[in-house]
């Protein structure tokens, strides 16, 4: 969206002889994973008898006639370009432009308008085309004719400058990036409550800049002053403002702002609908906002989202059907991301089952639902079909020409698989060609290396590496900082693996602060009722216990208990585990009466487990036996030597008379009774 406004506020500028048509789609620098999709910037007069072979004709003509200077050629190479524009080619289309400029260049008194507009038609297609080099090279020549035409302080070079700025970015330099838009900023500024939509612009660029480095009431500044000038500028439906509210979505999105991002989703909904812009874009929106919808619980407005949004789908034109299932697929997999794997696996199987009668080749929309039904097997602890989903989808990536940032990511997935299915040196293998691949390619992509590092830690972990793993674990969250700000969900379970390799090594400060870092994150992405937040308040309520802080220890297990009783029911083995924490803290505490309650509520859980699965004998044993420890510390021994005795009883009925544990607690039996 970006990029759209940008551009036709170039296109507006041009003295050219132009058409109105152009078709765009968003872009957005909200992550180092956001995309540049096609756009198509300025589209000269061509006339239907103008053919390609027959421009390329006139062409060589003039070219013996006049040389290769001829201004007469301009035109020509205009018609050509726009003419491999048509059918799709935008890379040979800017060889033609390329062509047209340097033949302005060369002129003793060059049309500086006409080479400013050119400069930037061109630019933008360098970005479509993802040529970073080229794109900064062409927005440099605009940078020094804004200062040939304006002076050094002048309107034009701060627009410049803001064009520029979205090349580096392309080019990940986010050093650059940010250079070009301090350098803007002075003049921006004095233009704040101009009607210039430039102005605009430029502050969305610097909100959505501001939001990578984690400044977020600067950020939110900067976009609501750029939506209030946009707003002024084309008024209050346009696709600049759509960008805009989509854009300030996901930066809210980012910062754990639910409430504020589906506002704003919804207003760019509301906008596309208004204009009638039934294309991808739109089809994105409806998918973030049931989404959000379904984070927040509202589960018949998510699935009223998902609805409109398969209807806009229907109304684009081209392959709807293929287009649907892709849909489906991205649905199913942000509901897999939610933790709904019911939700997850009903949208992924309508997706499958349209592919399925569809007579298509492998695309690179194949490849990545391969890929989504790869991470929705791993969840689904189906190691075997998430790795043969996840061959495929490397197969179609290598074949359909993915970057290698993204070959890898599929690599090292397969590694991660490895590692939870025990297979450590085939896992290694997957994970040495992904890093191989990045070196290699010197991919900057730090979404990649993220991936990349992060399935290492976990490798190092599984292989009780416990040095390397939190070293690795710490460099991962290090670039997941600067690729997504502080609050993504990939966050989550690198915290809880860090807390749990500073406890193994008894740095208990250390291990808490992860714990809560793990909880904090997950909240603000996926909400405090989600089941990671529970496992994770459980990790610290046990971290508390082993410093004994046991009041914090209750208030997290307290917490986890809220969460958790929605989740499993009353009867379910995680609130039978969080009641056997919850009876040690108040026994701790020596509220004598609340522990022996809730060492019950545990031991009737555990006991339930236990008759359909002898597995579960170790935690009902268990509980038995707390429950008597704390009669005895209450000084009930009476009660206590009851429990102990059901605990003889349950291992000399479970392992016969010669048991170890029938043995001891006899012996405290009778040690109790001799008292």
């Amino acid at each position: 969206m970006v990029l759209r406004s940008l551009w036709r506020l170039g296109r507006a500028a041009s003295r050219l002889n132009c058409s109105a048509s152009h078709h765009t789609k968003s872009l957005s620098f909200l992550s180092c994973q956001a995309r540049m999709l096609s756009f198509r910037p300025i589209r000269f007069f061509v006339s239907q008898s103008n053919t390609i072979e027959s421009l390329q004709v006139r062409v060589a003509q003039l070219e013996k006639e006049q040389g290769d200077n001829s201004l007469s050629l301009i035109s020509l190479y205009d018609q050509l370009g726009n003419a491999f524009i048509g059918m799709g080619d935008s890379i040979i289309a800017t060889t033609y432009f390329e062509n047209a400029i340097k033949i302005i260049e060369k002129q003793q008194q060059r049309d500086l308008d006409n080479l400013k507009t050119r400069y930037i038609g061109l630019g933008f297609m360098y970005l479509e085309i993802k040529d970073a080099e080229k794109a900064l090279k062409i927005f440099k020549k605009l940078l020094q004719l804004a200062k040939e035409m304006q002076g050094d302080n002048s309107k034009e070079i701060a627009i410049a400058l803001n064009y520029l700025s979205v090349a580096h970015k392309l080019n990940k330099d986010d050093e650059k990036y940010n250079e070009c838009l301090d350098l803007a900023l002075p003049y921006m500024q004095k233009n704040i409550n101009s009607n210039d939509a430039q102005v605009g612009l430029y502050f969305q660029v610097r909100g959505e800049a501001l939001a990578l480095k984690n400044k977020v009431n600067e950020s939110i500044d900067c976009l609501c002053t750029s939506r209030k000038i946009i707003e002024r500028s084309f008024g209050p439906i346009s696709n600049e403002l759509a960008g805009i509210d989509r854009n300030m979505a996901f930066i809210y999105l980012k910062l754990g702002m639910v409430n504020e991002s589906i506002d704003a989703f919804e207003r760019a909904i509301h906008a596309l609908q208004t204009l009638k812009v039934f294309d991808e874009s739109l089809i994105e929106l409806y998918r973030h906002l049931a989404y959000l919808y379904k984070r927040i619980n509202n589960l018949k407005k998510s699935k009223e989202t998902i609805e409109e949004g398969a209807e806009v789908v229907k109304k684009t034109k081209g392959d709807n059907k293929h287009l649907l299932a892709i849909y489906y697929n991205f649905v199913g997999y942000d509901f897999k991301f939610l933790g709904d794997l019911k939700a997850s696996k009903e949208w992924l199987h309508k997706s499958l089952e349209i592919f399925e009668t569809l007579e298509i080749e492998n695309t690179e929309q194949m490849g990545i639902c391969y890929q989504n039904f790869s991470m929705y097997s791993y969840d689904c602890n189906d190691n075997d079909k998430a790795i043969e989903y996840a061959q495929k989808a490397l197969e179609i990536k290598r074949a359909t020409g993915f970057s290698p940032g993204e070959i890898a990511n599929s690599i090292a997935a397969l590694g991660q698989y490895y590692i939870f299915k025990g297979e450590l040196s085939t896992a290694e293998s997957y994970l040495i060609e992904a890093k191989q691949l990045l070196e290699d390619k010197k991919v900057k992509d730090e979404t990649a290396w993220d991936f990349c590092l992060t399935a290492f830690a976990f490798l190092y972990k599984a292989q009780e590496k416990d040095a390397e793993a939190l070293e690795t674990f710490q460099k991962a969250v290090e670039i997941k900082r600067r690729a997504y700000g502080e609050f993504h969900g990939s966050f989550c379970e690198v915290y809880s693996s860090i807390g749990e390799l500073y406890e193994k090594s008894n740095s208990m400060h250390e291990a808490i602060e992860a714990y809560k870092k793990a909880i904090d994150v997950n909240i603000k992405v996926f909400g405090r009722d989600d089941l990671k937040t529970y496992q994770y308040l459980c990790q610290l309520g046990s971290a508390y216990r082993t410093v004994r802080k046991i009041q914090e220890a209750m208030e997290a297990h307290n917490d986890a208990l809220e969460i958790g009783l929605p989740l499993f029911g009353e009867n379910h083995f995680n609130t039978g585990f969080i009641y056997s924490c919850l009876a040690k803290d108040h026994r701790d505490l020596q509220y004598w009466d609340k522990s022996i309650q809730l060492h019950n509520k545990a031991i009737n859980i555990y006991k339930q487990c236990y008759d359909s699965n002898r597995d579960f004998e170790q935690y009902y044993g268990s509980e038995l036996y707390c429950l008597g420890e704390t009669y005895e510390a209450k000084g009930d021994n009476i009660n206590a030597v009851q429990s102990y005795t059901k605990v003889k009883d349950f291992y000399n009925d479970t392992y016969g008379e010669n048991h170890e544990f029938v043995a001891e607690m006899q012996t405290k039996i009778d040690s109790i009774i001799a008292t």
